[in-house]
Formats: C-alpha cells, structure tokens, sequence
C-alpha cells in the first residue's frame, strides 16, 4: 500500500478489507482477531498509528503514529511467521510511512490456504462482518472447512468476464435486501459498478470471480463458462424421498443464478412448507 493509497483510504467511507488501530500502547488484543478475520475471508489491510472515532456521519480517523516502529513491526512479522500465536503460518505484506511526521505501519494479511485460521490460546474463529471482525459461529467454521476442502475456486477469477456478466435485476434485489438488513452494507452512496467493486463481486483486476459469476451473473455467461450449472428444489411430501407417494410435488423453474433460487427457495419455505425449517433436506448445485 503506498502513502497515496493509505490517505485515499483514510479520507474514504469505510472498507471492509480495512482496518485502523491506534497502537499507542502496544500491539492491541484486537490485532490478532483481525488477522484471523482476514486469513478466514477475503485478506485485507491492518493500519496501525491511527485512531479512529465514530460519528453520525462516519468514521474519522487521526494519525498517532506508534513508538519503536521498527520493534512493532519486527513483533508482528515474527508471530505471523511462527505458529505460536495461529495454528497456520499467516502470509502477509508489509509497508511503512511517514505522514505528518509519525509513522505509520501497515500489514496486508492474504486470504490463508489453511482455513480456519484460529487464535491458539483460546480456539476461536473470526471471521468479517462488514467493516468488523465477529466470532465465527459453528455453521460458519463449518463453511470455512467445506471451502477449504474444496479448494479455493469460487475466488478464481473468470477470464474475459466483467461487470457487464453480472444481472442487474439480481443485484438490485440484493442491494434491496441490504438495505432492509442494514443500510449501511448496502453502500446506497455507489452506483452499481462501484458497489459491486466495493465488496469484490467485481475483483480488482475488473473480472468477476467463479462465486460472485454463480451468484449474481447473468446465465448466459455462467453456461458460458459452466454448461452444467444447475439449481435443483423440489418438495416430495412424505419423511422420505423412498416413500413418498408423490415424486414430487413442486420443481422449481431454472433460475438465473443462485442469487434468484435462494430468493425463490425462501419464499417458497416460508409460503407453502408445513414442515419446519430444521427437518429440510434443502437443494442441490451443480
């Protein structure tokens, strides 16, 4: 990260592969809990020297500086390369400036082949939530395994992919479901192309990757690059698909992509399912 792109971010709506800690006294508790958060997501930058304050209009930020930079940054390449502090070897970048006279240091932490990254001492699993880092729940470390397991190629990128893949009545759906959760993670102040930058269903390289193409692209473009695609739903009544008197008595229609069959799924579940949520056997991709 250059000096630029550090100012950029500083004077910028907050991110979420971005991260401030004053450091004033040390190397904060919360470091190692954002490092793990980053290797179990999509990797990202911790800031240290700066303190941030929340106000109704946002984040503001103030350079400190940290003391003894070169001791600091000596201390956290040596947890990352070691196993004493994660139960993986953390990759990492680093970087250091100088801005109004303090300085400043800066760790890129990549996405780890070795997820879940957990804190030793304790266990625990954090993963991203927006611009915070949360404890991972069970369900969520296990996604984490089942991602590893597999490989990591929903994060591909998809050659001589863009924006222009992505569905746009998809996305608009799902910046409409954000803003109903919460309407921060919705970025409304972005326009389309910039939000999809924002939270990387477009990459940096401006192609889309395997996961955000299957999520949100258009289906075309995903037969174009998977001719198998497939989301399968039905609904057999009875306790099982071998007894059931009825094959089936709902099959749900192609869809455009994931995105669109979770929607439709859900209504479904929600409108015409007696059966609670917890004794469903869900869908299938492929």
């Amino acid at each position: 990260m250059t000096k630029e792109e550090l100012v950029n971010k500083l004077n910028d709506i907050e991110w979420e592969d971005f991260e401030v800690k004053e450091a004033s006294g040390g190397l904060p508790k919360s470091m190692w809990e954002t490092v793990s958060a980053f290797a179990n997501t999509a990797g990202g930058w911790i800031v240290l020297g700066v303190k941030e304050s929340k106000t109704d209009f946002g984040s503001v930020y103030k350079i400190k500086g940290v003391d003894n930079p070169e001791k600091m940054e000596q201390e956290i390449i040596t947890t990352l390369r070691s196993r004493t502090k994660f139960n993986a070897v953390i990759s990492y970048r680093t970087s250091k400036h100088v801005i109004e006279g303090k300085t400043v240091l800066a760790f890129e932490i990549m996405v780890s082949p070795h997820k879940p990254v957990a804190i030793k001492s304790t266990g625990e699993v954090y993963v991203r939530s927006g611009s915070g880092d949360v404890l991972a729940s069970d369900l969520e470390v296990d996604a984490i395994v089942r991602d590893a397991a597999f490989g990591s190629r929903s994060e591909t990128e998809v050659v001589g992919s863009g924006f222009e893949d992505v569905n746009l009545e998809s996305l608009a759906s799902y910046r409409s479901y954000l803003r109903d959760f919460n309407r921060s993670l919705s970025y409304p102040n972005l326009n389309d192309e910039d939000f999809c930058k924002k939270i990387n269903i477009v990459l940096g390289s401006g192609k889309l990757s395997y996961g955000s193409l299957l999520m949100f692209g258009k289906r075309d473009s995903i037969l174009r690059v998977l001719p198998t695609f497939w989301v399968d739903y039905m609904e057999i009544p009875g306790e099982s698909y071998s007894e059931a008197a009825q094959r089936y008595t709902y099959r749900m229609p192609e869809q455009e992509n994931i995105w669109e069959s979770f929607q439709l799924i859900m209504r479904r579940l929600r409108n015409f399912v007696d059966a609670p949520i917890a004794q469903l056997r869900g869908c299938a991709i492929y």
